[in-house]
């Protein structure tokens, strides 16, 4: 019977659509650079070209001269051929860097910032009296930090080596970012609603109970990418469709599912991200 119905679906579906041919745009060749930076690592970039996914070859750019300035000054010329390539300069708080890269067809440039740290001041847990669908106690963090003056961009993480399953967030900051739609491994937000003040973030989730926080003050070139790439993967993402499928037998959800979303790039007129990023660990303490 599922078998019938869903030759069904495919049979009415092919009788209701006229296909058209579309151009394809061919990004194929077109060059990539990536770099995300903060102070505790040498600051490494991965150069490469667009491939197609039919594509199977492995060409790396031919690379004439790469360039570090720090504040306006050139401090490095990282060498090698890619497409892993790293510098022998340590990113410093509150400075900026530009990122040249000039290859055999093109020279494409960008420039970030590495923000002031901003440290946790408390990250506490509990068992909260809000239950599962299975009636199992969720825990909840209280995790509290003090803005520095000036607009700010952060990205907040639980436990990167675990998994989670938060419970609906009524933050209002999180809400105002117009991300949970898209179920994001993190949450990159501004501080538009606490400007220059303490904010306390709560979170509900069913998971491990040692769990580590991790707190990133970003620039905002890493704010935007980082929010176009939660709606990237979330349009890549068909296993909760075919889910939808098994259960209906509706192909459509997984048809239709949307738009591809471009990344957020600050290369001039080219593809990739060059961010700069500070932050703070802190293990979830227990409330007694």
């Amino acid at each position: 019977m599922r078998a019938f119905l869903i030759l069904l679906s495919l049979a009415l579906l092919s009788s209701c659509i006229q296909e058209i041919p579309i151009n394809m745009p061919d990004n194929s060749n077109r060059l990539v650079v990536g770099s995300l930076i903060y102070p505790d690592k040498l600051i490494s970039m991965n150069v490469s070209y667009v491939r197609l996914f039919s594509d199977s070859t492995e060409v790396n750019p031919k690379i004439l001269e790469i360039s570090i300035k720090e504040n306006g000054v050139l401090i490095d010329y990282p060498k090698g051929q890619g497409p892993e390539i790293y510098s022998s300069t340590y990113p410093k708080e509150g400075s900026t860097y530009e990122l040249t890269v000039t290859t055999d067809k093109e020279t494409v440039t960008a420039k970030t910032s590495i923000p002031t740290k901003v440290l946790i001041t408390k990250a506490e847990s509990f068992r909260s009296a809000v239950t599962t669908a299975d009636y199992e106690n969720l825990t909840e963090a209280v995790i509290t930090w003090s803005d520095p003056v000036g607009p700010n961009f952060y990205e907040l993480q639980l436990d990167v080596w675990s998994f989670y399953q938060y419970a609906p967030i009524d933050d209002p900051v999180l809400q105002q970012e117009g991300d949970l739609d898209y179920y994001p491994s993190t949450f990159v937000f501004s501080d538009k609603l606490f400007e220059g003040k303490t904010y306390n973030m709560t979170l509900r989730f069913s998971g491990h109970s040692n769990t580590t926080v991790l707190l990133r003050n970003v620039s905002e070139e890493y704010y935007h990418f980082k929010k176009s790439w939660h709606r990237h993967i979330w349009l890549q993402n068909t296993s909760m469709n075919v889910d939808k499928i098994r259960e209906d037998y509706n192909i459509f959800p997984l048809l239709f599912q949307g738009d591809p979303v471009p990344l957020s790039s600050n290369f001039n007129n080219n593809l990739g991200i060059f961010a700069g990023f500070n932050q703070d660990i802190r293990q979830l303490k227990k409330r007694r």
